[in-house]
């Protein structure tokens, strides 16, 4: 039977004491630079991207994660109705895909 010696226990601890800590730290400085990867008014356009998008799932009850082209499609369609720039719109549909990337999900390979 193995007998851990007490200055190997208390070795033990401080290693894994600083570990967690380190972790600790290590996540919130990630969330931090995360936080700070975009402008305030990027984050901003950003939400409004997404927000949009979600809206125009739930308006017309179609899939929101892992669309179809046809999906993407009638977004494109639905937003020539709001926005008179291509400009505007290639925004918009880089947010979709921006939106999918986070969730961890490959965008349709229309956009």
């Amino acid at each position: 039977m193995y007998v851990p010696l007490p200055g190997a226990t208390l070795l033990i601890f401080c290693l894994l004491s600083f570990a967690v800590s380190d972790f600790h730290r290590l996540w919130h400085q990630t969330k931090r630079r995360q936080r700070n990867a975009f402008r305030p008014g990027t984050r901003g356009n950003h939400q409004a991207q997404f927000s949009l998008y979600i809206a125009f799932c739930l308006f017309y009850g179609v899939q929101d994660i892992n669309p179809s082209v046809q999906v993407i499609c009638m977004y494109v369609e639905s937003l020539t109705r709001t926005f008179t720039s291509p400009r505007s719109i290639r925004n918009y549909v880089s947010g979709v895909r921006l939106l999918h990337k986070y969730l961890g999900q490959t965008p349709a390979r229309l956009y």
